[in-house]
């Protein structure tokens, strides 16, 4: 068995992740939080009792189906693999996977699509965002698939600026202050932004079958990565112009009001089953503290990565302000 720590979480997997830094030394008193188990069982999967969401891709096809399966969750991702976890978010079992996938989806599944999703059953909340340290606190950058926020991140890292995690931003309310927990090193970039921001092919692994994208910047950011959590200082949304609209030249930054910061932080939130009253409750009630408490930008970037210098400046002069 390998232990790891990842989203404030101690995990035990049958499996190893080449993603994470292991824990070297576990103790017995040391609890596991998840156990992981990748090694499909030559078993039928429950039956599925309720299907609670149908995740599609924009042309329509079924990506993630989410349901209730007797007394846990089953994720399953069309075409790829189906993952099992019991009520408590305690146990966590690959149930199918497709002769065509790889590992590297099934690691990159379960990093980043279930253990979000673990959390949430687990009385945590989480956000579709990624992370940087800065010395004013962690700054986050969250918005719609493709706006450039691992891109971002990448370049503060490569400026000098610790990582914090990429896509999912664990979050908790702590004596009265907000939270981030880190999350792994690495973060996963398109080919024009491993281009423009000249990382080495080599420094690059695969992330899954289904993206082109590569994950970046493991092995630099592991030694320094954050092991406690950080206050959470800054939110971006970071949105681009769309075709048709007026492009710029030069990033714009502008406050987002707590209503509708509210508003948009919720579409950014990984939530599992919106049957739980009790669990949107508690994660209505983070939320609107966060927007409440952390200011919330909406930062507009030119459709240009060699805007990133200008862009990053932006920010850290608004962190200043």
């Amino acid at each position: 068995m390998f232990r790891y720590r990842i989203y404030g979480l101690t995990i035990e997997s049958d499996t190893i992740f080449p993603e994470l830094s292991k824990i070297e030394k576990p103790t017995d008193s040391m609890a596991t939080d998840v156990r992981v188990r990748l090694q499909v069982p030559n078993s039928k999967p429950p039956a599925i009792s309720e299907v609670l969401k149908t995740t599609t891709l924009l042309d329509g096809t079924p990506w993630l189906i989410s349901a209730r399966v007797g007394d846990g969750y089953l994720l399953r991702f069309v075409a790829m693999a189906d993952f099992i976890f019991d009520s408590t978010g305690s146990e966590l079992t690959c149930w199918r996977v497709e002769s065509q996938v790889s590992a590297d989806t099934v690691r990159h599944l379960v990093l980043d699509q279930v253990l979000p999703m673990v959390l949430n059953r687990r009385g945590r909340e989480a956000l579709h965002a990624t992370a940087i340290v800065t010395p004013k606190g962690a700054c986050a950058f969250f918005g719609p698939a493709g706006s450039g926020k691992s891109t971002l991140a990448a370049s503060f890292f490569l400026a000098g600026f610790g990582a914090l995690g990429d896509d999912c931003l664990p979050l908790v309310d702590r004596n009265g202050s907000i939270l981030v927990l880190p999350g792994y090193p690495g973060m996963r970039l398109g080919s024009d932004a491993i281009q423009a921001l000249s990382v080495s092919a080599g420094a690059t692994t695969p992330v899954s079958d289904y993206t082109s994208k590569r994950r970046a910047l493991e092995s630099p950011s592991a030694k320094n990565f954050p092991r406690e959590a950080v206050a959470l200082s800054r939110i971006y949304r970071v949105v681009r112009p769309k075709d048709g609209e007026p492009q710029i030249v030069r990033p714009a930054i502008e406050p987002i009001e707590p209503r509708q910061a509210f508003i948009e932080l919720l579409s950014s939130s990984f939530l599992l089953d919106f049957t739980d009253s009790e669990m949107l409750a508690r994660h209505f009630q983070l939320i609107e503290k966060v927007a409440a408490t952390v200011p919330v930008r909406r930062l507009t970037v030119p459709n240009d990565l060699t805007a990133l210098d200008a862009v990053r400046e932006a920010v850290l002069a608004d962190l200043d302000a």
